[in-house]
């Protein structure tokens, strides 16, 4: 690995051949470390990029689309389950200071302790209209 000393030395040959070692004299006047120095050689070397016309960006969804950073809002993480709903609703419960049973419904999701059978009968009763107590009723009768 090189020392500051010997890239700001090779810096300068650089800026010497490419003609612009006044320039950096004038500009280095006001430097004081070898680092500012360096940084400013490096900075003088590199070409200005000129475009003509702006660049042509190709947009990729709602990500190009200056969508804001989505961050956890909760202070403590939610418990880990293999469900994914089920950390969703404890994540409900937490936010909105809710039982499980009402997020669970907020969420529309079935109640807990249904086979999977009537589950599926019980959201198409949700679908169709009916209450939820009598979603329940119909999916206990349907799956004896």
């Amino acid at each position: 690995m090189k020392s500051l000393y010997q890239r700001l030395g090779e810096a300068v040959e650089k800026l010497t051949d490419a003609g612009k070692f006044k320039e950096y004299r004038e500009a280095s006047a006001d430097c004081t470390s070898t680092e500012s120095k360096l940084n400013l050689a490096e900075k003088l070397l590199r070409a200005p990029v000129r475009e003509s016309r702006a660049p042509i960006t190709k947009h990729n969804g709602a990500g190009d689309n200056g969508g804001e950073l989505i961050t956890e809002s909760l202070q403590r993480p939610c418990e880990e389950s293999g469900n994914p709903l089920e950390k969703q609703v404890k994540s409900y419960m937490l936010t909105c200071n809710c039982t499980e049973a009402r997020a669970r419904q907020i969420l529309g999701l079935p109640p807990k302790g249904l086979t999977r059978a009537e589950a599926a009968e019980y959201l198409m009763s949700i679908r169709f209209g009916l209450s939820e107590a009598d979603a329940l009723r119909l999916c206990k009768k349907t799956a004896r």
